[in-house]
């Protein structure tokens, strides 16, 4: 993958990904449709402290990165972005991280800050072992791995708490969520590994270089089972999130098999945005 000239100007399709909205947006999406499909409703306060923690995280990620990478080694826009405004971002993270935790520890039921609290420290401790100086080797796919998991978790920590427990029938959905989010990281992975090679980041595309050729199988496969999962599911509760699974994976494996017709930052976009399949399933889920 050839790694464009860089450019004053961006693409207006990129700012949502600059600014690290695109995740706190996709979370909400499947945090909407979990919670439907657990027949929980959620209040504002738990909607705004999830979209929180997700921005905190990835904008916090990017600025570690920034922080550590050579200026002339930052090739990814959002990296270049997130160096060039290091600054005013950090003032909005520092602003924002009170803010979270006030509406977390302040407005929040004990239930739903316990889970909080625990993910948050599995949060932390992934940024530590990611970016502690010095560190030159990581397990293949544990970037990618830990990454959908703990997303996965932060979707899903204030349903399970509201909901009081986690039925057994929910738990496979999830698993199809996590390798959902893990296809995902791989996808930007596969696209962006002349970026993460020039940025000296890990990645499992080039730690292993065959998965690259088996991603579209991949994909397609995760699409067909959890396809097969949703039309088999009896209640009909979670039927929306396995349909929601099975258009998102087929829609990364399209990408992957077209990569070529696409600019490296439109499927760097187009990844995420194809992960906003819950808004057209909200209607009939938990039906």
């Amino acid at each position: 993958m050839h790694i464009p000239a860089r450019s004053p100007r961006r693409p207006w399709y990129l700012w949502a990904n600059l600014l690290s909205l695109d995740a706190p947006l996709v979370a909400l999406a499947w945090q909407d449709l979990f919670a439907r499909s657990f027949h929980v409703s959620l209040g504002p306060v738990p909607r705004a402290v999830t979209a929180g923690c997700v921005w905190l995280a990835y904008t916090g990620d990017r600025l570690l990165d920034a922080w550590r990478i050579a200026r002339e080694s930052l090739v990814t826009p959002r990296h270049q972005f997130a160096r060039r405004n290091f600054l005013p971002l950090t003032a909005v993270w520092l602003a924002a991280l009170p803010m979270t935790a006030y509406g977390a520890f302040g407005m929040l039921r004990r239930e739903l800050v316990e889970g909080g609290v625990i993910l948050s420290a599995l949060v932390v401790g992934y940024f530590v072992f990611v970016h502690w100086p010095g560190r030159q080797r990581m397990w293949p796919g544990f970037k990618e791995g830990t990454v959908a998991a703990l997303f996965c978790a932060g979707t899903v920590v204030f349903v399970v708490a509201k909901a009081g427990r986690l039925p057994s029938a929910a738990i496979a959905p999830m698993v199809f969520w996590v390798a959902l989010c893990f296809l995902n990281c791989l996808g930007i992975g596969c696209w962006e590994k002349d970026f993460d090679l020039a940025q000296r980041q890990v990645s499992l595309p080039l730690q292993k270089p065959a998965v690259e050729r088996h991603y579209g199988r991949l994909a397609m496969s995760v699409a067909g089972v959890a396809l097969a999962a949703g039309l088999a599911e009896r209640g009909g509760d979670f039927r929306a999130l396995y349909f929601s699974v099975a258009t998102s994976a087929f829609m990364l494996g399209g990408l992957h098999h077209f990569n070529f017709a696409f600019e490296i930052n439109e499927l760097r976009v187009a990844a995420d945005f194809v992960l906003l399949t819950p808004l057209l399933f909200l209607p009939s889920a938990g039906a």
